[in-house]
């Protein structure tokens, strides 16, 4: 009789599918629990009957080693493992796009929402637009965060226009994609509170610097300060300013992230 290849399609955060091709497993390659409450997992999606919880990427890639192994003995397929489904697939990719391009939204509207907090630096306006792309960062990958910073940015523009000649929206677009990317790749590799933490702390170091060279050699002789002193003073200040909006970022996003992540697991 011909034998017939059947693949797991399993789910993860960042959108990625992982498919293990088997031949006729015994053993439910549900095998698997849920990381949240222990519950097995015998659907073909991945998800937990109970909390609605994903497999996360660790799970996924053992999930594929659990039916190559499977695929080696010959077992018996499992009636309920079956082929990818391309609707589902669609659904997903659609899933996808519809939260990144809330979280965009938000933090196109975010950008538009500052305020000055030094009287005598009334050019150095506080705002979060930053907590979105690093909830994406920490939701769906690196580059998802990097692609909110980058709509935002551009929405930005085409909303309110440029006041440097674009030097300052590239420089925010700079600082955002390594903020995002720092914090995504570290929380990526280490999936915990700390990791997240070292990720924010990495991220906003790297933002900092940015930020600091952009002012140095850029904006500030862009605006006429070339005085030594003036600009090394107004470069400390300016440090102190994204070192508040880092902690004030880094904060708000750990406050949020596990309610956002709720609503979106929903849909």
């Amino acid at each position: 009789m011909a034998q017939q290849n059947h693949s797991l399609p399993i789910e993860s955060l960042d959108g990625q599918f992982f498919s293990g091709k088997a031949e006729k497993p015994t053993t439910p390659v549900s095998a698997l629990k849920c990381p949240e409450c222990g519950a097995p997992i015998e659907s073909a999606d991945g998800k937990c009957p109970f909390c609605d919880n994903t497999l996360q990427r660790e799970a996924a890639a053992a999930a594929e080693s659990a039916v190559d192994a499977l695929a080696e003995t010959g077992s018996p397929v499992k009636k309920n493992v079956k082929k990818v489904d391309r609707k589902k697939l669609l659904r997903t990719s659609t899933s996808y796009l519809t939260k990144l391009a809330i979280l965009s939204a938000m933090a196109t509207v975010l950008l538009l929402i500052e305020f000055p907090i030094f009287p005598w630096a009334s050019h150095l306006k506080l705002n979060i637009s930053d907590v979105p792309a690093l909830i994406a960062s920490f939701m769906f990958g690196p580059i998802s965060g990097c692609a909110v910073t980058g709509i935002k940015v551009g929405l930005g523009l085409l909303i309110r226009g440029t006041s440097t000649a674009f030097v300052g929206d590239i420089s925010n677009l700079i600082g955002g994609a390594v903020y995002c990317i720092a914090a995504g790749l570290i929380y990526k590799l280490r999936k915990t509170k700390l990791g997240a933490l070292l990720g924010c702390v990495l991220g906003s170091l790297l933002f900092m610097g940015a930020m600091w060279i952009s002012n140095q050699f850029f904006l500030l002789p862009m605006f006429g300060l070339r005085e030594p002193t003036a600009v090394m003073v107004m470069l400390w200040w300016t440090l102190l300013f994204n070192f508040i909006k880092c902690v004030l970022t880094t904060a708000i996003t750990f406050l949020l992230y596990k309610a956002v992540r709720r609503v979106f697991k929903k849909w």
